[in-house]
């Protein structure tokens, strides 16, 4: 006599040999909802760590090398300035933001299996670079910016001539030449599915950044520094005076617009990584 086990194309064994165990991993779909939650949050902790990393990469890379050169009072001045215009609302928010989405992204997570998945190294690293350079604009906008506001003529015009002059180091070309290339480079690696949402936000990524961030600095900002650099140490109070009507607020201005665009891009490619690999082409 066969064992029943065995016999096939009986509906009730078919049925049951169908069924899963609820226990199993596989069984557990994540829910509509709860992938929601879990970009929400990984989206948060991402944008929120990227910028604050970026301020602290700013500092290091840019206005502690420039600040180190300056006299003793003009030093002081300016850090004094520049640690109390950053007690702002917006710095807070970015701050204390990456801490409450990093735990939340923690709880989150922990409850979902594992997956094997990894996100090709260009993404990451475009990802990378782009939250980096984007953090670097964001710290002048909530920081430098409005501490050197506050200072005179002469120590203004002194402050962002060496910042301009100590920002061309490697480190800060780096990640500001490597965040176009490592863009170009991610959207080389998925030319073949034109059509697929990771490779639109890439694409808009890459638009926004080298557009609105690369170019906008390498053809205006970039300018605006050289001429301020031309400025003499021994200028009248009356020179200083015009070129810093004639160079903050435009300076100040567009880099509030590359800071947009590079932030933009950052989250396009936030959303990227995100994204579960497409099916269709």
């Amino acid at each position: 006599m066969k064992d029943m086990s065995e016999v096939k194309g009986v509906p009730e064994l078919e049925a049951k040999s169908s069924k899963r165990n609820p226990m199993s991993p596989r069984a557990t779909r994540p829910t509509a909802g709860g992938s929601a939650l879990r970009g929400l949050t990984l989206a948060g902790a991402t944008l929120a760590t990227g910028l604050v990393a970026g301020v602290f990469y700013a500092y290091a890379v840019s206005v502690n090398l420039a600040l180190a050169a300056q006299p003793d009072a003009s030093y002081v001045a300016t850090m004094n300035a520049i640690n109390e215009r950053i007690q702002n609302p917006l710095f807070f928010l970015s701050f204390f933001g990456a801490v409450l989405f990093l735990m939340a992204a923690l709880i989150v997570y922990s409850r979902r299996p594992r997956s094997g998945r990894f996100w090709l190294i260009a993404l990451a690293c475009a990802t990378l670079t782009t939250g980096l350079i984007a953090g670097v604009f964001y710290a002048y906008a909530v920081s430098v910016n409005l501490g050197l506001a506050a200072q005179p003529d002469d120590d203004y015009v002194a402050a962002m001539q060496a910042i301009n002059e100590r920002i061309q180091n490697p480190l800060f070309f780096l990640s500001f030449f490597g965040a176009a290339l490592f863009l170009l480079a991610a959207l080389a690696a998925h030319y073949r599915r034109p059509r697929s949402g990771r490779f639109r936000l890439i694409a808009v990524a890459c638009a926004l950044y080298i557009g609105g961030g690369f170019l906008l600095t390498v053809f205006v900002n970039v300018p605006m520094n050289e001429e301020l650099a031309r400025v003499s140490a021994g200028a009248s109070p009356g020179e200083l005076a015009r070129v810093r009507a004639a160079y903050e607020g435009p300076w100040n201005f567009w880099n509030g617009v590359r800071t947009v665009f590079s932030i933009l891009a950052f989250l396009a490619l936030v959303g990227a990584c995100l994204l579960r690999e497409d099916r269709g082409t």
